[in-house]
């Protein structure tokens, strides 16, 4: 490590990259976002994806954002040469994440999570826009109610389009105040020192190769704030704030999961005829008249085959709505089912809801009404079929529905999707 880095933990390389590339790059990374913006509008690509980037980055919402832009992670590898004869480190990539932030942003004090450890925040160009960084580890740390900063003046750095701040994320408190201008884009480039444990482990993030999106990371993790040694603190927790929550080994059962509101509204928009008399329904591939088992079960497709299918969308997108209470990273398909009312409870067959998803996928089922039918898991565990109760378990758990005989049908929404886990 030079004494530059070693002593002041951070450091400015000037004209990291040629100006003229960075507007280049910047020029690209701004068409993308609004060619990102018409397709998510008109539907073309799906409301979940994010190879194309998101507006929905907890730390910047409603700012367009990327993990592994393929061009920003050609810029990882291409700088690593300049960024370990500055700093004197044999350095490990790990990803890339681009932001074009707009007026009003805010970036709140934060260190970063492991994956970050040696980073550089680069810019691409826009109107001009400091960032501060505080070079003592000990201050800032995480805590029991999250990051605490002490709030201290730091340093101010002003980057000119190429130029790139080099510093310790994860050790380093570093924060922008709000932002005046129009656009600023900026890349941040996040490498592990080779020395450090793990580090070779964590290569690209967790992934084969760069370039590709988040959920192909091997062990997805909540972002994590080290200590001044680099110890592992402050992993963001999934908090629930439903009824009741009831766990048992990878089933999780959570009662009165919407709003009553919420929920009544998009069960009168499937099941009420008087309310919604227009509502389609297919007879299912899985259960048909022909099987002669006595009854019929009917789908409808939601979202599938990477775009919405169905105008119920609308009824659970939006704020506060399920879409957004499950938090998805990406959604891979939602589908209602509806299985008419039998003689006797029978059960439809173990299977796995999507088997070529992912193994980080899960599967949530929200019950639309309440009947004695039920969801039966490989492990012989069951779920009761009960209105506005979600349980959620790996996609890849055996598990099946049932009919009723009480009501004159059991409806349920699948719902199958991996969870966004905050990487950036």
């Amino acid at each position: 490590m030079t004494p530059e880095f070693e002593k002041n933990n951070y450091m400015v390389i000037e004209k990291a990259i040629d100006p003229k590339i960075a507007e280049f790059v910047m020029n690209y990374f701004m068409m993308k976002r609004q060619v990102a913006r018409t397709m998510f509008d008109e539907r073309f690509i799906s409301p979940s994806t994010t190879e194309w980037g998101v507006w929905n980055d907890s730390q910047m919402p409603e700012t367009y954002s990327h993990y592994a832009d393929i061009a920003m992670e050609t810029l990882l590898i291409d700088v690593q040469p300049k960024m370990e004869k500055e700093t004197g480190l044999d350095l490990i990539p790990t990803y890339a994440y681009a932001r074009i932030y707009k007026n009003g942003d805010v970036l709140e004090r934060h260190k970063d999570r492991f994956s970050c450890e040696i980073s550089t925040t680069m810019n691409l160009g826009g109107d001009p826009w400091p960032i501060y960084i505080e070079p003592n580890p000990k201050k800032g740390k995480g805590g029991p109610n999250g990051y605490e900063s002490e709030y201290t003046d730091g340093v101010e750095v002003v980057l000119k389009p190429g130029d790139m701040l080099v510093y310790k994320g994860n050790l380093c408190e570093h924060w922008r105040d709000k932002f005046d201008g129009t656009d600023c884009a900026q890349v941040f480039l996040h490498y592990n020192d080779a020395k450090t444990k793990g580090s070779k482990k964590n290569m690209f993030d967790g992934r084969p190769h760069l370039g590709l999106p988040w959920n192909w990371r091997e062990n997805p993790v909540s972002p994590i704030v080290t200590d001044e040694q680099g110890n592992e603190i402050g992993v963001e927790e999934f908090n629930d704030s439903v009824d009741e929550v009831k766990t048992t080994g990878d089933i999780k059962v959570q009662d009165n999961f919407l709003e009553e509101s919420q929920f009544q509204a998009i069960r009168d928009y499937v099941l009420d005829y008087d309310k919604q008399p227009i509502f389609n329904w297919f007879m299912s591939d899985v259960v048909r008249p022909q099987q002669n088992i006595g009854y019929t079960q009917w789908a409808h497709i939601v979202y599938g085959y990477g775009m919405v299918q169905s105008d119920f969308w609308n009824q659970i997108d939006g704020s506060g709505g399920l879409i957004e209470k499950l938090d998805p990273y990406t959604i891979v398909r939602i589908k209602l089912n509806l299985l008419t009312k039998h003689t006797e409870i029978s059960e439809s067959g173990m299977h796995i809801d999507v088997p070529y998803a992912p193994d980080v996928a899960l599967t949530s089922i929200l019950y639309m009404n309440t009947n004695n039918g039920y969801t039966k898991f490989e492990t012989g565990e069951k779920v009761e079929s009960v209105a506005n109760r979600l349980v959620t378990f790996p996609n890849n758990m055996m598990h099946t529905g049932t009919t009723c005989t009480d009501e004159q049908y059991r409806c349920v929404m699948n719902i199958d999707y991996i969870k966004n886990q905050r990487t950036a």
